[in-house]
């Protein structure tokens, strides 16, 4: 659980530095483009002023205030070679001249250290200089980047305290689960102890089948504690008959079952059917299973076991004839904490993937389900 939650803050910090790269590379070439773009709008303003100066007549002068006149975007302040500014394009208007004429003198200090201005010979004698700066547009494009890149990393350490509280929530209710599922194997053989004793006081005398049914009860008890040790460690499998664990586990089920829930074992292999498994865990998986059959069948239907050999492994079908699962919940109930039962808590068939696929090496899943009933299918190695 932990390490698919640092998976996906990696990945999310990979994608954000992703994001964060391209992000810059293509703003910082498209603010290129645009300074160029700019720099030759500005040089046609220089051409268009060394026109106005050279030619005399009316039409060459309006084409070129023209010119002059439709530069909207790019801020422009044009001087003599005095330094008086003659001309001014797309700044701020100040109602007192003499701060107007100050903020335009910062101005052109300003853009002095943004661009190098643009010198324009009026005549032989007459020099003009253009100082600009840059347009609303190229700030907004080099300011997109990182307002870009803000709004993503906000997004990002959202979603990475839902992940994380959501990972804390599973954990806490992993943990509730197994508790009341310790809770719940224990149950039974202590009832069962507590009941026998009482039993004894009652009666004041030696009955050996109690002692007998105390002594299953104790068996339990120690079964239990064995497989929960054995949940978070390595456990050891050897090579065992699969049949009888079978049988074992389905009378130990049916004497815990209604009298109408037929229980019967098909096997199509061979007499002996070895397999690699932990005996403990093992049995842990199929009551699980036949738990949750006798659950959607409520009391009344068959249970089977049926075994088949496959080359190197060996398939166990475990069906049941109840409500069935519908398919889109096929892979979500081996989820920690899924569960569509009110009194369960999800942890049944997440415990019997587990054991399965990571102590097993092998696997479990819905082969098939529908409105008469489900089928799992276990798949176990053999030598």
């Amino acid at each position: 659980m932990f390490q698919r939650y640092l998976t996906w803050q990696s990945l999310f910090l990979t994608l954000a530095v992703c994001i964060a790269v391209v992000s810059l590379y293509y703003a910082n070439n498209l603010t290129k483009q645009l300074e160029v773009e700019e720099q030759k709008r500005i040089a046609t303003v220089g051409q268009a002023l060394e026109t106005l100066g050279r030619m005399n007549n009316e039409g060459g002068q309006i084409l070129s205030s023209e010119i002059i006149s439709s530069n909207t975007t790019i801020p422009l302040i044009i001087t003599d070679d005095a330094g008086n500014i003659l001309a001014e394009n797309n700044h701020e208007d100040v109602d007192d001249q003499e701060k107007q004429d100050d903020y335009l003198k910062q101005k052109i200090k300003d853009y002095k250290a943004l661009n190098d201005p643009i010198e324009v010979s009026v005549d032989a004698q007459t020099k003009q200089f253009v100082y600009y700066g840059e347009s609303s547009l190229k700030k907004k494009l080099r300011l997109f980047p990182y307002i870009l890149l803000g709004i993503l990393f906000l997004f990002i350490i959202l979603l990475l305290y839902y992940l994380t509280y959501s990972s804390r929530y599973l954990q806490d209710k992993v943990w509730v689960g197994m508790s009341k599922e310790t809770a719940h194997q224990l149950g039974t053989p202590l009832t069962s102890l507590v009941a026998w004793i009482q039993h004894m006081r009652e009666e004041k005398e030696f009955i050996p089948n109690i002692l007998d049914e105390m002594d299953n009860d104790v068996g339990r008890l120690q079964l239990i504690a064995d497989r929960f040790s054995k949940i978070g460690s390595t456990p050891k499998l050897e090579e065992q008959d699969i049949l009888p664990v079978l049988a074992h586990t389905m009378d130990y089920m049916s004497k815990r079952a209604s009298k109408q829930v037929k229980f019967n074992i098909i096997n199509q292999g061979e007499d002996v059917v070895p397999v690699m498994m932990n005996k403990p865990l093992l049995e842990w998986v199929l009551e699980n299973l036949l738990r949750n059959a006798l659950d959607a069948m409520d009391g009344k239907g068959a249970i089977e076991m049926e075994l088949r050999t496959n080359g190197n492994q060996v398939q166990l079908d475990v069906s049941d004839s109840g409500k069935g699962i519908p398919k889109k919940s096929w892979s979500k109930i081996f989820n920690p904490g899924y569960s569509t039962k009110k009194r369960g808590w999800g942890l049944g068939l997440s415990l019997a993937k587990r054991i399965m696929d990571e102590y097993h090496k092998g696997s479990i899943f819905v082969h098939k389900s529908s409105a008469n009933g489900s089928t799992f299918r276990l798949v176990l190695n053999r030598k």
